[in-house]
């Protein structure tokens, strides 16, 4: 039996999921920020502002639709916020990795922004 699980039947497993995840910088930065980030507002819930005006990330849709669809990320569209998705965990480890020997990374790997 593998031990690699395909996402809904798909034959995508969840590991191609998540490089493909993690291919884009924009879409780093969003974890990376998610899981560097502390509990906010009333819930507790670690979110990112997507509103430029407010100090927030700038972020086109298409970056944060494969992080939704993965469930690494819930993204309110109304109030322009992202938290942690379902699945978050499923990525933790690896961010946690980047962090670690973020030193060894290549120079163009975007920092978080955490506000």
């Amino acid at each position: 039996m593998t031990r690699t699980k395909t996402l809904l039947g798909t034959g995508v497993s969840q590991l191609d999921r998540l490089f493909t995840c993690l291919s884009h910088p924009n879409r780093r930065r969003i974890l990376t920020t998610l899981a560097e980030s502390g509990p906010r507002g009333e819930d507790g819930q670690a979110s990112i502002s997507l509103d430029p005006n407010d100090g927030g990330l700038e972020v086109p849709d298409g970056d944060l639709a494969p992080l939704e669809r993965a469930g690494f990320v819930s993204w309110d569209r109304r109030s322009g916020t992202v938290t942690r998705g379902p699945n978050f965990e499923t990525v933790r480890p690896f961010i946690s990795l980047v962090r670690e020997h973020r030193e060894e990374l290549p120079e163009d790997w975007p920092e978080p922004v955490v506000r």
